[in-house]
């Protein structure tokens, strides 16, 4: 069977040529390669893709265009506290992740599973109630590895309910 994350991650990186199937979907061989709209994703600077492990059943694709900054920063703090915001709503929702003590060392952007913003969204008056028990229940551990000539770097990402920053309308 066709990997759709590897389609995504491939594609995201510009190293394959067609836009990734539907991952319900068998590739249409017809389909014409193209490229999908500009998004807030695609910025000036080039996005680094880094794949997260949450306890939950899914891998996080987390994006940065300050991908030097968090190496930085985890070299000094690998196992550190994060924020972690939700802007947005339903589908369109998008997550970013940042150090409590330092919010503007570096920025980490994901999106989770449709079905799963789907449920968060699926009663409005509880919304933030479920997007707080998510963060809590799946996403307070995160491990990120990382590859380079030296070897296997990890960082642990810990998000903690005191961590939370003041919301501001939107964001969870």
């Amino acid at each position: 069977m066709h990997s759709c994350w590897t389609a995504v991650i491939r594609y995201g990186h510009g190293t394959h040529n067609t836009a990734p199937p539907p991952c319900t979907a068998a590739p249409d061989p017809g389909f014409p390669a193209s490229r999908p709209q500009p998004s807030r994703f695609e910025a000036k600077k080039p996005i680094t893709t880094l794949l997260g492990f949450p306890a939950a059943p899914f891998i996080l694709p987390l994006a940065t265009e300050n991908f030097e900054e968090f190496v930085d920063f985890g070299a000094v703090q690998p196992s550190h506290t994060v924020r972690i915001r939700r802007h947005g709503s339903g589908c369109r929702a998008e997550w970013k992740l940042s150090p409590a003590e330092a919010p503007d060392a570096y920025e980490l952007t994901f999106k989770l599973p449709e079905h799963i913003e789907n449920w968060i969204g699926e009663v409005a008056d509880e919304e933030v109630f479920r997007a707080v028990k998510f963060k809590k229940q799946f996403l307070s551990d995160i491990t990120l590895y990382r590859m380079n000539g030296a070897g296997v770097h990890a960082y642990q990402l810990r998000y903690e309910p005191g961590s939370l920053s003041r919301m501001r309308h939107g964001d969870v």
